[in-house]
């Protein structure tokens, strides 16, 4: 079995090869942080760095620093490309540590291309990895392991960087972290608090402190969203039609039949959940974050679906433990064949839009204003169910430089603000001509375009320039003449 793993791990990663552009709807984003961070000289007069304490920096860290020995479009394939090679590594490390069937490793390369990254939910995607890590260490600490002091060394390095990845992850590894450790108590010794605790201490609550003393916590914010009945009926429900992704039918089938074969395990074999004590602890922890934490946040994010991928590993460490017969890893190899040809074959598709996209940005000038307005924000026809092009005027940035229209720097909780002097107004993330008509769309010099223009701003397209007209792709100017900001 193990003679195939090398081939199906380069068969997931094969996409980080020949995309030009991918569908993950915040990654530009994420980038234009990057690459204004990494060109700050010529930013300094509109940006504001709010770099430490910080959670969700860890991408921007990360390509910041290779994009000085490599370009920052390669820097971000190794970053992505890590996301599903750590994805493998850490599960296989785990199943290592609790004697499961490790061929059953190879199915969490299914549940790599998740939610999380086809958000571009950059930091929480990364973090995924590294809290299994995490959790295979802590379960071989408290087994006693001789290298016990090495093990918290790398727990406390897991923790910082899990933070630096999103709050969210972090919380969510320092409760499980916590009653783990509290559950198993003939084991525990104090010097086990540490790596949560200097986290906590040196990065979490200086983070939470510097909101405070600004303009009030983000986190309190999402903490205080109404949990309901109703909403966690809801989530339950949303967890067995969509299963940590959306739009690909054929996944969340394989999904389901995970689910149900977990579920099956379990019942028929009852002890398996109090043998695996510290498992089956994650696993609950995992599940009330998934049902009871906030669902969402300022109408668009799905704060507990960003959970999701994880049950489905955990009850693949349950099928593991009890599954081990050879003829299901020839299943296994089965399924992930499909669900490569699959989601190989929806890269394929999507990468006919990225080119084109691509030729519209390669003949523009530089330096320029740019914003999009994409009245349809997702491929036709639709392969992954994401607003993907959403942010996808970022990308002239990275090419051209300039300035775009939307940028997260607008949110008070980024590393990155604007400057009270920055010279274009806030628009609508996701109905900018909202904010740009009547007047502010002649703030700028290249307006992209997606999809059938609404009747109320066609008069206002009579008055630009069509620059240029590529398939799915239109770019107007405002402006007679262009001119460098």
């Amino acid at each position: 079995m193990k003679k195939y793993y090398f081939l199906i791990i380069f068969l997931y990663l094969l996409p980080i090869f020949y995309l030009t552009y991918f569908p993950f709807v915040d990654l530009p984003q994420h980038l234009h942080f990057a690459y204004v961070l990494k060109n700050f000289s010529n930013y300094e007069a509109y940006f504001e760095k709010r770099l430490f304490p910080m959670h969700n920096t860890f991408h921007l860290f990360f390509n910041t620093f290779l994009s000085n020995f490599l370009p920052l479009d390669i820097t971000n394939r190794i970053y992505i490309g890590l996301i599903i090679l750590l994805t493998f590594l850490s599960f296989y490390y785990l199943l290592k540590v609790v004697n499961g069937e490790k061929s059953f490793s190879l199915l969490s390369l299914l549940i790599a291309y998740n939610y999380n990254l086809f958000w571009g939910f950059m930091g929480i995607a990364f973090a995924f990895p590294l809290i299994i890590f995490l959790f295979a260490l802590t379960i071989n600490l408290l087994k006693g392991n001789k290298k016990e002091n090495l093990i918290i060394l790398f727990l406390t390095l897991l923790f910082i960087l899990i933070f630096l990845c999103h709050s969210l992850t972090f919380i969510y590894s320092f409760v499980s972290y916590l009653i783990i450790i509290f559950l198993n108590k003939k084991s525990f010794k104090l010097k086990h608090l540490l790596p949560p605790l200097i986290t906590l201490i040196f990065f979490f609550l200086p983070w939470q402190a510097q909101q405070f003393q600004r303009e009030g916590s983000e986190l309190i914010s999402q903490f205080k969203e109404n949990i309901s009945f109703k909403a966690i009926y809801q989530n339950i429900l949303d967890f067995w039609e969509r299963l940590g992704i959306k739009s690909d039918n054929l996944i969340i089938f394989f999904f389901k039949i995970i689910t149900l074969l977990g579920i099956f395990v379990l019942i028929t074999d009852r002890h398996l959940f109090k043998e695996s004590k510290i498992l089956s602890t994650i696993f609950l922890v995992t599940l009330a974050f998934y049902f009871f934490f906030p669902g969402s946040y300022t109408e668009a994010v799905f704060l507990n679906e960003r959970f999701a991928p994880l049950l489905f590993l955990f009850l693949i460490v349950y099928i593991s433990l009890k599954i081990k017969k050879s003829i299901v890893k020839y299943i296994i190899l089965a399924v992930l064949i499909i669900n490569i040809i699959d989601l190989n074959l929806r890269f394929l598709m999507f990468e006919k839009y990225a080119q084109e996209f691509k030729k519209i940005v390669d003949k523009l000038e530089p330096n320029k204003k740019v914003v999009g307005i994409f009245y349809d924000k997702r491929p036709k026809p639709d392969l992954f169910g994401y607003d993907i092009f959403l942010h996808f005027p970022c990308y002239y940035q990275l090419k051209k430089g300039g300035l775009i229209g939307f940028s997260f720097a607008y949110i008070r909780y980024s590393p990155l603000i604007f400057k009270e002097n920055y010279p274009l107004e806030r628009i609508d993330e996701w109905f900018p001509y909202r904010s740009l008509f009547p007047y502010r769309y002649k703030d700028y010099d290249y307006l992209f375009i997606t999809g059938e223009i609404r009747l109320s701003d066609e008069k206002y397209f009579r008055k630009m320039t069509l620059i240029d007209s590529i398939s799915f792709f239109r770019v107007y100017s405002p402006k007679k003449e262009v001119f460098n900001f």
